[in-house]
């Protein structure tokens, strides 16, 4: 690319089990309109984990300076190459990235691949076939509920790009980015790609949508048990401030879709009219591209994310209103087993995977014979009541119990069916039914995940 003053774009960061990985657009400081020179790669070895002394990190490799990056087809520029954040110690590092809408001029063209590089783990990067997906194109600004007495700028959704990958090759590598959607809104397009034989493929791709708002700036992952997945954006409208929420999906979910449902994690107090944000008059407020999202290691059906919204009306017209708000998300699930026991007038079900219940809102025992018992918080255990005693033969089989687990988000898988059982009197004559035992709600999330060791 030659000599210059260089300025880097939010470089983003990833890695395999052996080397840091960054990725980042570069900008001709030197040159009128700042115009953008090329993308680069570069990596470097990381010190081994626990290593006390810590050393630099060396030695450091990139792609040629000197030369455009280009994707797949070997004739477009690379734009954004984002490095996928590895869960996993899995040898190979992946580099993903969207071709851009805009790399012929101002006028967008619509696209349809993404780019594919890995690194292996002798330090090799390699450039791996396009994947095919969906048509895409540069999305429009969301617009905002106005404020009464300033300007209110619209929100920059971003320009098709990616902004953030996790995940792991084998299980699935997860990435997203906002595009035009029905009626000039935004919506967000998410990806998962698995490797097979060093080869990537689309394994499904499918949109966070809304008949009525833009839907921008989200980040998504999978979980670290790679039970499913769950994504955090935006959503705002000409009469509703920016709010954040989220969706999961698990893998039962059927393929592109996400559990019915949204979870509203934070709601604006204000809209934003930060004028400081009004990049070359533009008219609009860059917010596309301030999140995240990873999976918890240790409480492996969590996902952490963060995102933006507006806290507080600002007091002045420069004055930045808006904060990050760090949140952790309970995939829903299910019990694996449960044992049910008879009882006079009702039975108890007993087995929730405990897990499964310290991250539930309420656990739901049902019997088949249309009675059974919702838990106001996630229990182990239940005491579900009937009207009357049955006697097996007159008034049919004994039936089992099976339990759901609902979480804020929705209703997990239902259990397996527990052993049958039936309510008798002569079931009271035996040992009397244990009190429920409660577990945490959904509320009570758990403590972010402790720093990994000096390395």
């Amino acid at each position: 690319m030659g000599t210059g003053t260089f300025a880097f774009d939010y470089p983003k960061l990833g890695h395999n089990s052996k080397y840091m990985i960054l990725g980042a657009n570069q900008f001709d400081l030197g040159a009128v309109g700042t115009p953008f020179a090329g993308a680069v790669i570069d990596w470097a070895l990381l010190p081994a984990n626990g290593d006390p002394p810590c050393p630099g990190m060396v030695p450091f490799g990139r792609t040629d300076p000197n030369a455009v990056l280009t994707n797949g087809d070997h004739v477009s520029p690379t734009f954004t190459p984002v490095p996928v954040n590895t869960m996993t110690g899995a040898p190979d590092g992946y580099v993903v990235s969207a071709y851009d809408p805009l790399a012929s001029g101002p006028t967008p063209v619509a696209q349809n691949r993404l780019a594919v590089w890995h690194l292996d783990s002798s330090g090799i990067l390699h450039q791996d076939n396009d994947i095919t997906v969906a048509t895409y194109n540069v999305p429009s600004n969301a617009p905002q509920r106005p404020d009464p007495t300033t300007p209110t700028f619209q929100l920059d959704t971003m320009d098709a790009r990616l902004t953030q990958s996790v995940g792991d090759p084998a299980t699935g590598i997860w990435t997203q980015h906002t595009v035009g959607g029905p009626g000039g809104r935004s919506v967000v397009t998410w990806y998962e790609v698995k490797v097979a034989g060093s080869v990537p493929s689309l394994a499904q791709e499918g949109n966070i949508a809304s008949a009525t708002d833009w839907v921008f700036n989200a980040a998504i992952s999978p979980r670290f048990d790679a039970g499913g997945a769950a994504v955090f954006y935006n959503r705002s409208s000409p009469t509703i401030h920016p709010l954040v929420a989220a969706q999961e999906r698990r893998t039962s979910t059927a393929p592109g879709a996400m559990e019915p449902g949204e979870l509203v994690l934070a709601n604006s107090a204000a809209a934003d009219i930060d004028g400081s944000c009004n990049f070359q008059n533009s008219g609009s407020c860059r917010w596309g591209d301030y999140s995240a999202a990873t999976p918890d290691p240790l409480q492996t059906n969590i996902v952490w994310g963060t995102n933006e919204f507006i806290t507080v009306t600002p007091s002045g017209p420069t004055f930045p209103s808006w904060a990050d708000e760090n949140f952790a998300v309970p995939g829903s699930g299910g019990a694996t087993s449960i044992q049910a026991s008879a009882g006079d007038r009702g039975a108890r079900g007993t087995g929730p995977d405990p897990t499964v219940c310290q991250r539930t809102r309420r656990t739901s025992y049902q019997h088949p014979d249309t009675w059974g018992v919702t838990a106001a918080r996630a229990v182990t255990s239940a005491t579900a009541a009937a009207e009357t005693n049955r006697k097996e033969g007159a008034h049919g089989a004994p039936n089992p119990f099976t339990v759901t687990a609902n979480t804020a988000i929705g209703s997990g898988p239902e259990s397996v069916h527990s052993n049958p059982v039936t309510p008798t009197r002569a079931a009271a004559q035996g040992s009397p039914l244990p009190s429920p035992t409660a577990r945490p709600s959904v509320n009570q999330l758990p403590a972010p995940p402790p720093s990994p060791p000096p390395r």
